[in-house]
């Protein structure tokens, strides 16, 4: 394995800066001790890519956080200018009237931008945004990656226009205010101070459709900065939900007749990779079993288009029969409490650790023990709990299936 060689300069270190460094690698403790006892201004550390992300979250912070020490003065050295909250805005020469956009510009000699304006589009780079409860988190792959997150103040319960000042680094922010972050191609605040200003937001069902957005980002107390100005309208139209408030598919992704799969991932969720996919019996083999593990009455789907998918959704332990309902607050199987029944959906090599959500029924026949029609809606939220908030990226999956 490759590895990582960090360097930092410091003007004094104090052995207890490191102890939490000593409890995930003893190497790096004793080369940290070694070299502090020798008095030396500077330090270097080795470790396999195996700890490369705990261990450069930590050395950050050790550092005294990334980007520049100046002082906010008022006056920098790098010639950084200075506006008032909200007032920063791009100038319309260098961004489109039209389409996705994530236009940086550095204010002086930013640390995470490298001091370097960037420009992505849907020509050069791919766009992921993703609703939280108040919030909304973009995801930019281009040459290079960069990751946004803006959280509105606690009172706020959707994203709203405005201007929402003295903003520090999510998610260790003032709830109160609100938060955001931004970073990239291994560069990040520690910490950081900000603003936002949300210029236009459109939701569809509960979900961002589009933002239009504008920010500065200041790293450690610095007086030079990041601004941003973004623009992004999901490709993908929601459908309304039932009567209850769950999720449906928009019709117009779903075939009109036949057996059918449909996959809903959000940007960010694993096992769908953010992809939206729709199987039949054209392009993939779709079976349904019933059967029971440990006791619950379940029933077991499976999609052969070369990911191997497979879905496995079970009654509560005190129902003896799956049958039409809305089953929530389930975890995955078969890490799953059977009291309350169990969920799971795989494929393409990848599953989750753990995950939560909700299946409904909306039919199901079952004949001498022979499944002959399903209708089920679910949604997984991979690496959360039962009972969790659900912010965590939704994979959501609706199912017609009649036997042959």
């Amino acid at each position: 394995m490759k590895d990582l060689v960090l360097e930092c300069e410091v003007p004094f270190l104090k052995l207890a800066d490191f102890a939490l460094l000593a409890s995930i690698d003893d190497r790096i403790a004793l080369t940290i001790i070694k070299k502090f006892h020798f008095g030396l201004e500077s330090f270097m550390f080795k470790l396999t890519t195996k700890i490369t992300a705990i261990f450069f979250a930590l050395s950050i912070a050790a550092c005294g956080g990334g980007g520049s020490s100046a002082s906010n003065s008022g006056t920098s050295s790098s010639g950084a200018s200075t506006l008032a909250p909200g007032e920063w805005r791009a100038n319309k020469s260098v961004v489109p009237s039209s389409g996705n956009y994530v236009y940086l510009s550095p204010n002086g000699d930013d640390f995470v931008s490298s001091g370097t304006s960037s420009f992505y589009s849907n020509n050069n780079a791919l766009f992921s945004g993703i609703s939280r409860l108040a919030g909304f988190s973009l995801q930019v792959n281009g040459d290079e990656t960069w990751y946004g997150e803006f959280q509105m103040p606690l009172a706020i319960k959707e994203l709203k226009v405005g201007l929402y000042q003295d903003l520090r680094r999510y998610p260790f922010h003032n709830l109160v205010k609100g938060g955001l972050t931004w970073f990239g191609n291994g560069n990040g605040c520690n910490q950081s101070t900000g603003w936002l200003a949300i210029d236009a937001i459109e939701y569809e069902y509960g979900i961002v459709k589009s933002v239009e957005l504008r920010f500065e980002q200041f790293c450690e107390n610095s007086d030079t900065s990041l601004r941003g100005q973004i623009r992004w309208r999901s490709p993908y139209t929601e459908g309304p939900p039932d009567s209850n408030g769950f999720w449906k598919a928009n019709p117009a992704y779903l075939p009109s007749t036949g057996n059918f799969i449909h996959l809903s991932s959000q940007p960010g969720d694993y096992i769908g990779a953010g992809q939206i996919q729709t199987y039949t019996n054209q392009n993939a083999g779709i079976t349904v079993v019933k059967n029971k593990q440990y006791g619950s009455d379940s029933v077991q789907i499976n999609v052969d288009d070369g990911n191997n998918w497979m879905g496995f959704f079970a009654a509560p332990l005190n129902q003896n029969i799956l049958s039409a309902g809305v089953y929530i607050n389930i975890l995955d199987f078969p890490s799953s409490n059977p009291v309350f029944g169990a969920l799971s959906w795989s494929g393409a090599g990848r599953g989750c650790n753990s995950a939560s959500g909700w299946f409904i029924v909306d039919k199901l026949t079952v004949v001498n023990e022979i499944v002959t029609a399903l209708d089920l809606r679910f949604e997984q939220h991979c690496d959360s709990y039962q009972g969790a908030p659900q912010e965590l990226p939704a994979l959501r999956g609706q199912i017609h299936w009649r036997a042959p």
